[in-house]
């Protein structure tokens, strides 16, 4: 008997330690049907330095339905669908339009191929998550010191987002002094919605953000009044 269990706690281990980067890319891809329509909230925090509590945070939202999508977090909004993509400063009351952006197959999928020269990915075994760390290559031109990804291990949704920042800037702490610190800025992603998710089709509609009058683009609806910079091709 205990030489049975001896050989099924090795089969656990092996099997676990057999699980590779590729692999938990492969399972996050391949994605399911549920994941092209769903909503999951997000926090945004900032941090300074090593501290624990963050300097800036922020509420929001994320919907997505297929290739549209719509994301809200304190007062800027993103809107990207087949036929244009809108990122609106509430506070600026301005509105910036492009042409769409290129959407993934699956929601948060991952693509190393067009980094494996700035970069170096490894995988980690972080309890109930898979933690994905990428980090800069020295004299790479990759954005950040370092990405941490979490996936939940059963369902492979994104969890967790911390992206730690290249440059470091001035702070001034409570005490007036000058210091130099690194800035890392996480973002969570909770209470995932698929089956039971709803909401309203106007919101990727082009006449709920901007329409034309005597030949004029003008912003519509609750944005009446905006700025528009128009950036697509005519």
């Amino acid at each position: 008997m205990r030489r049975i269990f001896i050989i099924l706690v090795t089969a656990i281990i092996f099997q676990a330690n057999a699980q590779s980067l590729s692999d938990v890319i492969s399972e996050i891809n391949k994605g399911n049907l549920e994941s092209r329509k769903f909503s999951v909230n997000l926090s945004y925090k900032l941090y300074m330095g090593n501290n624990h509590k963050p300097i800036e945070t922020k509420k929001g939202i994320l919907l997505v339905d297929n290739e549209n999508s719509y994301s809200r977090v304190g007062e800027l909004e993103m809107v990207n669908t087949r036929q244009f993509f809108a990122k609106i400063n509430n506070n600026e009351r301005a509105m910036l339009l492009t042409a769409p952006k290129k959407t993934q197959k699956t929601p948060f999928s991952i693509d190393l191929s067009n980094i494996k020269d700035q970069a170096d990915a490894i995988l980690i075994d972080a309890k109930d998550d898979w933690k994905i760390v990428i980090k800069a290559q020295e004299f790479s031109q990759f954005p950040y010191e370092k990405i941490e990804l979490y996936y939940n291990k059963k369902t492979f949704l994104l969890q967790k987002q911390v992206f730690y920042f290249l440059n470091q800037i001035e702070y001034n702490s409570q005490e007036n002094r000058s210091e130099i610190k690194s800035r890392r800025l996480t973002i969570e992603y909770k209470h995932y919605k698929f089956s039971d998710v709803e909401f309203p089709a106007s919101i990727f509609r082009n006449t709920s953000y901007f329409t034309t009058s005597n030949n004029q683009l003008i912003a519509s609806g609750k944005y009446r009044g905006f700025e528009i910079i128009d950036l697509r091709q005519k």
